[in-house]
């Protein structure tokens, strides 16, 4: 699983790096926005981390024939001063163009994602925005494992 963890891990990070994105001020105006890679964290972020991030957690059952079923739930979160949840909002989109439809491999394993569900949360601090989308995957492992 560790070897999962860590592929995972990787693609989203190079995944989400800076990227220009294009909104509207105003019906003829095209202003830039550039948000700052995200966090990142397995299971839990830590106390201070900076917002919006993603957290996720795996979880893998074997099928009996050389395959594993993966569960991936990725959580988005997000505490916007101005109550706007744009950044969230993109943060999953790419998050979802990283993973859904798409095979990661490295040399000892290969695993396809496909977005399962997807579906706003209600936190009790009301300032605080979440998004949840659940994925589906199998995974290979190849060689001698």
């Amino acid at each position: 699983m560790i070897e999962l963890r860590t592929l995972l891990h990787a693609h989203l990070k190079s995944a989400l790096r800076p990227h220009e994105y294009y909104g509207f001020v105003a019906p003829t105006q095209v202003v830039t926005f550039s948000q700052p890679t995200p966090g990142v964290y397995f299971q839990r972020a830590p106390a201070k981390a900076e917002m919006p991030y993603l957290v996720y957690s795996v979880d893998a059952l074997s099928d009996g024939e050389g395959f594993e079923i993966i569960t991936l739930v990725l959580e988005g979160w997000d505490a916007p001063e101005n109550k706007d949840s744009r950044p969230l909002e993109r943060l999953m989109i790419e998050t979802n163009k990283a993973l859904n439809k798409q095979v990661l491999m490295d040399e000892t394993l290969t695993v396809a994602f496909y977005l399962d569900n997807r579906f706003p949360l209600l936190d009790e601090n009301p300032q605080i925005l979440r998004w949840r989308y659940t994925y589906q995957g199998r995974l290979f492992e190849r060689g001698d494992n």
